[in-house]
Order: C-alpha cells, then structure tokens, then sequence
C-alpha cells in the first residue's frame, strides 16, 4: 500500500476493468466475423449474415453476440466452463496454425517455424488441461460435427462450395 498509494489499488482495479473489457470486445468482434460463413452456409440464421451497409460490419452479429453472452452470463455461473473453454480455444488455434502452413508460400506473413512453433504450444498446453476440460470440449466438437454432417446430409442445398 505504501509504494502505490492511497489510490494506486483504484487505478489498478480501473486498468483491469478496460484491459477486461478490451478483451471481451476483441473477442466478440473475431467471433461476430466466424458467424458470417456460419450464416451464408445455413449453419445459423441467415439474418445474421448480413453486413450494415453504411458500416460495412456484421451489426446484427455483434448484437446477437453481445445479447446471448450477457444473458448467459446473468443467468448461469459460468466459471466452470473456463477451463472448457480454454480447449476450445486451443483447437481454434491449432485450426489456425495448421491452415497457415496449408496456405501457399507467397501468402504467408511469417515462416512456417511459428506455426509449428503454435502447434506444439497447443499440444503443449492441451497435454496440461485438466482432463474433464479437455474431454468436454471433444466431446462438444464430436457432438457438434456430426450434427451438421447429418444436417447437411439432409439438406444438400446448405453445403457450402
């Protein structure tokens, strides 16, 4: 207390807040950018596909977004999915990883050693999750995929090019 102050613990709290916030707003605004060809390929409502003309962004999406991830947060404790979620970021980044070393040379932004640089960090990191978490999470993207196998099996006019 004595070396930041009286009020030192009210600008720390404060630069947690907007660094929290920043997070939280980063996040949406990536995730708003997955659901457009979630949209166009019918794997969600196609209203919430569309771009803002005089933006130019995914406005519905973000609004959707925003919407869903505050009432879930006020109506469930959603501190147990943390760990659940870690995974399912880690597969979001090895997804990345592994497409930039699938794209062509001339593309790439940076050598091919920080992609698998990436893919060991998440293998790494995955080895170290608490097993429920990880297993959660597989189970979720198992659950899922086969879903929009069979929906798209059902309905052949949603697969995407």
């Amino acid at each position: 207390m004595k070396a930041i102050g009286p009020w030192g613990k009210w600008v720390i709290l404060a630069g947690a807040i907007v660094a929290a916030l920043a997070e939280i707003l980063g996040d949406m605004l990536s995730a708003s950018r997955v659901v457009l060809p979630m949209a166009e390929a019918h794997e969600l409502p196609s209203w919430l596909g569309k771009i803002h003309q005089r933006s130019r962004t995914p406005r519905r999406a973000v609004i959707g977004l925003g919407l869903l991830s505050a009432s879930a947060a006020l109506i469930f404790d959603l501190r147990p999915l943390i760990e659940v979620g870690g995974s399912f970021m880690l597969v979001w980044y090895f997804i990345t990883h592994y497409a930039a070393l699938n794209s062509p040379v001339r593309k790439r932004h940076y050598p091919a050693i920080f992609s698998w640089y990436g893919i060991m960090g998440c293998i790494g990191l995955t080895i170290a999750m608490p097993r429920v978490a990880v297993l959660v999470a597989v189970g979720t993207l198992t659950i899922l995929t086969l879903a929009r196998l069979v929906l798209h099996r059902m309905h052949p006019q949603w697969r995407s090019a």
